[in-house]
Order: structure tokens, then sequence, then C-alpha cells
């Protein structure tokens, strides 16, 4: 998120630097694009995305027990029980993960809507500007299509946003067990050593 926002930054000030009527444009672009889109796209995936972390690694873990125990679930004829719940499990993973897909979907159609439309407003402006004489050609060709290289950068920052509950989760998860796993020191029971000439 911060690399979108140093680039909407950067963007806008050189726009502003070439045509100071750009300035509003961009700002409205970057808003939509780097605040609305990730917003809604964390809104519509929050629980799915957390979900589909949790499903994710029930999955794996059942699977890792069942290799371990197949023998054992076959001789007692508990194997298809176990498979028919993993698929289950799997089936729900699946569901989370269309509707983390759904979402990051819609964000990233908004920032292409943010986009494009901001192109298409600096068509306009550039168009008035070169009947005045304050740009040039080369110019405007920059104005019109920078908005619409933001698109990548700004999909990448809304797909980051999306992504930073799961990663919160996985973190708070390794953290956990890692400060469990550290032992901690026992103080010494060795007395100090007294000071020479004492």
């Amino acid at each position: 998120p911060l690399v979108g926002a140093a680039t909407a930054v950067v963007v806008t000030i050189a726009l502003g630097i070439l045509l100071p009527a750009t300035v509003p444009l961009m700002l409205a672009c970057s808003l939509a694009s780097l605040v609305v889109a990730p917003f809604v796209a964390l809104k519509a995936d929050r629980a799915a995305g957390e979900g589909d972390v949790r499903l994710r690694s029930r999955t794996m873990r059942m699977l890792a027990g069942l290799f371990a125990a197949a023998p054992d679930l076959h001789a007692n004829g508990a194997d298809l029980r176990v498979l028919r719940d993993l698929d289950r499990l799997e089936r729900q993973a699946s569901a989370a993960s269309r509707r983390t897909a759904w979402a990051l979907g819609m964000g990233n159609a908004l920032v292409i809507l943010a986009c494009t439309a901001t192109s298409m407003a600096m068509l306009l402006l550039a168009n008035g500007a070169l009947r005045d004489g304050t740009i040039t050609p080369q110019v405007a060709a920059v104005l019109v299509l920078t908005p619409l290289a933001l698109v990548d950068p700004f999909i990448a920052t809304c797909d980051a946003v999306q992504q930073w509950p799961a990663l919160q989760l996985v973190l708070g998860r390794f953290r956990a067990q890692t400060d469990d796993a550290i032992p901690v020191a026992a103080p010494s029971s060795v007395p100090a050593a007294a000071p020479e000439g004492q």
C-alpha cells in the first residue's frame, strides 16, 4: 500500500507540473483506487479470506493424519467417513476461495473504472489545453496514457490490502508457535564470585 500511495503522489506532482488542472483528477483517481477499491474488496472478503486460511490448514492437518493412519482407518472401516469429511472441508475451502476471487475482482474492476474514467477526463483537459497552446501533443499523450499505466500498481495495492487479514492470521499463528517453542532460560544458581581482597 505504501508503494501505491508513493506512486500516486509522484505521478500527481509530475502531471501537475505539466498541467495543473490535472491535480484534482489524479487525487480523485488515487482516492478511488487506493482507498475505496481496497475497502470494498476487504469488506467483501474479510470473513472469506480468514475462513479460507483456516479451512486449508484444517484440510492439510487432516490429510497428513490420514496418510499416517491409513492402514488403521481401512482396517476399522472408517476410511470412507474420513474421506467424506475431507471432501466436505475441501468444498468449503473452494467456496471461500471463490468468494475471495470475487471480492478481488470487484476491487480490481473499481480500479480499472477509476483509471479509465480519469484517462477520459484527461483527454478532455488535454484537448482544451492543446487548443490554447498550453501543452504540446506529446505532453497531451502523457496526460492521457498515464492513468492507464497506473492500473497495474493500483491493482497490486488492492490485492495487498485484501491479503492483509489472512497474512495477519498466519503470522499470528506462527508467532504463537515460535513463542511456545523457545525455551525460557532458568536463572543461574551459581553464586557470583567475591571480589578480590575480601
